[in-house]
């Protein structure tokens, strides 16, 4: 059996790393929408960058009529409601989301886990992203 003081971790990326360099985007974080986030998660919940460049596309289309609010109420929404499981701790789920004139539907995985304090989080990204 393996014991980690046998080896030396020679580096880790951390989610406060990947925070820090934007890979991740902490929607508790952004005051317009930290009430609507807790509402749906009572943990904190990041987007990977892939996922947050979707939701902005879609803000910032002006056929869509999306706001940011909207958006994300519709991604966590989805996140619990309608899903399939592939195993305890991660999920795909679809979502429509309004976007260069027409109604499409992405697909998305949410992973609920540790960070690196072991502290609970939910990350959701595209579904080959992990």
């Amino acid at each position: 059996m393996f014991n980690e003081e046998d080896f030396e971790i020679v580096h880790m990326y951390t989610r406060a790393n990947a925070l820090e360099d934007g890979v991740l985007i902490n929607l508790n974080a952004i005051d317009e929408i930290a009430d609507l986030v807790q509402s749906h998660y009572k943990f904190p919940v990041d987007l990977t960058e892939s996922v947050w460049a979707i939701v902005c596309a879609a803000v910032d289309d002006d056929e869509g009529c999306n706001d940011l609010a909207g958006v994300i109420h519709d991604l966590l929404f989805m996140s619990k409601a309608c899903y399939e499981e592939i195993n305890q701790s991660e999920r795909i789920f679809k979502v429509l989301i309004h976007l260069n004139g027409e109604l499409k539907e992405y697909r998305f995985k949410a992973v609920f886990g540790p960070d690196e304090t072991w502290a609970p989080v939910v990350t959701i990204m595209l579904p080959l992203e992990d």
